[in-house]
């Protein structure tokens, strides 16, 4: 690829990297193909950062594919990293079984409030009439994923992949088109119905001075302790992966100041602490939680308030959340975040 081609795909990476109804933290992931290559984002690293820093991996695509059809172990535990020893992403072998020259995998906020749902495979078909997509069953993210996206591949070539209660892959030969059709998905799946209310948040700085929780920086997620719809469906399980890594499996919800005080004695000493919704005042993170997972909250609050009254949630099992919190490759991408 010319330096011309190059540099448009890594300002496409960087435009879709600035916006957060797409990217958060160090999510999300790009690539493009050229002969045997495959290039692609490395874990931990920030789309947003495409053209100021090296976050881009230089792999053998045919290598990745023979590793997928031989075995079932992480394929990162495989792959010749290069001498500045960045990883490559999660996803990389997603990225190899998707014959698309140019792969970009979003976590759409829009999307994601339709693909949390049960049932969401008929709203698909009656909005999107005349887009080529595939639908993917969760699985774990990484050589599960790949494998199941290969069977599609197997059959049929789709522009789209709606990966269930995880994101949203766009593939295609022209990279306008791509961004193009991601912001169409995106604007599609919109609920311009959204109500605010007005929340007394401002209170919970003067109840947490002496605790082990601040306010969240975010005000609109506060919106999360907005009504009883919204605190049961973000404390009733996880919803996608980057839910259960950033923030963990529990998001607690309480009502009055006894119990704020009893979970703040509860946690004291405890390595990971949890984000507290305190219904009708707003949202409460951990003091020491870092920027990309406080990102994570807004993220959480955006997908939460586009989710129509009345939905069915389809939630994370609790083997598919422990699938995800002692993985090797999950622990580093959160380890690198937390120390940005």
């Amino acid at each position: 690829m010319n330096n011309i081609d190059a540099e448009k795909f890594y300002l496409a990476s960087e435009t879709i990297g600035k916006d957060i109804n797409l990217i958060q933290g160090a999510g999300g992931n790009t690539s493009y193909k050229e002969g045997e290559s495959l290039i692609v984002k490395a874990s931990g690293c920030k789309l947003k950062k495409a053209r100021q820093e090296k976050i881009f991996v230089n792999l053998n695509r045919n290598k990745i594919i023979k590793q997928l059809s031989k075995n079932d172990n992480d394929l990162e535990q495989s792959f010749e990293y290069e001498k500045i020893k960045l990883r490559p992403s999660i996803e990389t072998s997603m990225h190899a079984v998707i014959p698309h020259k140019y792969v970009f995998h979003v976590h759409c906020l829009n999307t994601l409030g339709l693909i949390v749902q049960e049932g969401f495979e008929v709203y698909l078909k009656d909005i999107f009439e005349d887009l080529n997509y595939a639908i993917i069953k969760y699985v774990k993210p990484g050589i599960s994923l790949a494998k199941e996206i290969s069977k599609v591949f197997s059959n049929s070539i789709p522009d789209v992949l709606f990966l269930s209660n995880h994101g949203l892959v766009v593939g295609g030969e022209d990279l306008d088109k791509i961004i193009e059709k991601i912001y169409f998905i995106s604007n599609k799946l919109k609920n311009n119905k959204k109500e605010y209310k007005k929340l007394n948040h401002h209170s919970l700085e003067n109840l947490s001075i002496n605790s082990l929780f601040r306010p969240t920086s975010f005000l609109e997620a506060h919106q999360l302790a907005a009504s009883k719809r919204s605190i049961n469906i973000a404390s009733s399980g996880s919803l996608y992966p980057d839910h259960v890594v950033f923030l963990g499996p529990s998001t607690l919800s309480i009502n009055n100041i006894s119990e704020f005080n009893d979970l703040n004695y509860f946690f004291n000493n405890k390595k990971k602490l949890p984000v507290i919704i305190y219904k009708d005042l707003g949202v409460l993170v951990p003091k020491d939680i870092s920027y990309e997972a406080e990102e994570m909250v807004l993220a959480l609050s955006r997908v939460v308030s586009n989710i129509p009254e009345n939905s069915k949630i389809n939630y994370l099992t609790k083997f598919q959340e422990n699938e995800l919190i002692n993985w090797p490759a999950e622990t580093y991408r959160f380890k690198l975040n937390s120390l940005n």
